[in-house]
């Protein structure tokens, strides 16, 4: 099994089996990398907001492309959406101010909600399998938090 992980400021832990082969890579050296053979599973977790909004487009048709015939997209991003309403009834929260503009190393050039981030992944041909908000752990100084996020599942079917 061949995995692709392509990480931002959060990961995750996947349990896989033993004999399983697992890439990482930064979004940005992944937008420029040709693989010859395409993955089972890719996960982008917490990268594709880091994005200018006119090149995530191009990103997830690629996510797509690398991806063999029904395997999986895992996609993770910060739900913008719910982190604005909550900015907006004056709640200053040091954690909604990164879901929706990053971090000085890592700002964030573009937001998502669940339909635009939908849309863009059924636009690269992809079939969603599920989509969901969730929540993912973050450090904020010695505390962890808990924020609110966007989770796509794809595959691909090109028979």
């Amino acid at each position: 099994m061949r995995i692709l992980k392509i990480i931002g400021d959060i990961d995750i832990n996947i349990n896989l089996p033993e004999d399983t082969e697992v890439f990482e890579s930064k979004l940005s050296d992944y937008m420029v990398t040709e693989y010859e053979e395409k993955f089972d599973m890719i996960f982008c977790i917490h990268a594709l907001q880091t994005l200018w909004a006119d090149q995530v487009g191009d990103a997830i048709q690629k996510l797509v492309k690398d991806l063999k015939d029904r395997g999986e997209l895992h996609i993770h991003v910060p739900a913008t959406e719910q982190a604005m309403k909550t900015l907006l009834k004056n709640e200053n929260d040091p954690t909604l101010f990164y879901m929706i503009w990053g971090s000085k190393e890592n700002p964030f050039h573009v937001g998502f909600n669940l339909v635009f981030l939908r849309a863009l992944v059924e636009e690269s041909g992809a079939l969603i399998r599920q989509a969901t908000i969730g929540l993912f752990s973050m450090k904020r100084g010695d505390e962890e938090v808990k924020a609110v996020e966007h989770i796509i599942v794809a595959t691909v079917d090109r028979s």
